[in-house]
This record gives structure tokens, sequence and C-alpha cells, in this order.
């Protein structure tokens, strides 16, 4: 339910799929720490949440931005 309330925030497609690379970035290392906490007693840090999130953005962002001009070439960042 949250992750289609926030797809409706954008109009423009290009910045509504930057929002949602975002909204899932944020929201994976949110539940990896998570399970860090619960299952090896580690703490919550915000600011390693944020740091990889902003990492798996601009890895997924550079990824689909070289792909528009290399079609045939094969690689990943992530």
């Amino acid at each position: 339910m949250h992750f289609l309330q926030h797809c409706l925030i954008c109009t423009n497609r290009e910045l509504a799929d930057l929002w949602n690379i975002v909204w899932a970035s944020v929201m994976w290392n949110i539940w990896k720490n998570r399970n860090i906490c619960v299952f090896k007693n580690g703490v919550f840090d915000k600011m390693e949440v944020l740091q990889l999130a902003r990492y798996y953005v601009l890895c997924i962002s550079l990824e689909s931005w070289i792909k528009q001009f290399t079609t045939s070439i094969e690689f990943s960042f992530v």
C-alpha cells in the first residue's frame, strides 16, 4: 500500500522511476539493517542506511543510464 501511494506523487515518468528506485533502496537497506539488529544483536545505524541507499540509487541510476547508450554490453554494478 505504501509503495502505491508513493508512486502517485510524480506525474513525470522519469522522475517517478527515480523515486521508485529511491524508495526501494531505502526500504531494502532498512530491512537489511533490521535483520542485523534482530539476528546479530547489532545496533540500528540510520546514517549507514542512508549512505547505502544513496550508493544503490547511484549504481542503479548509472547502470540504467549507461545501458541506454550501450545495448550490446552486459554488466551490473550491484
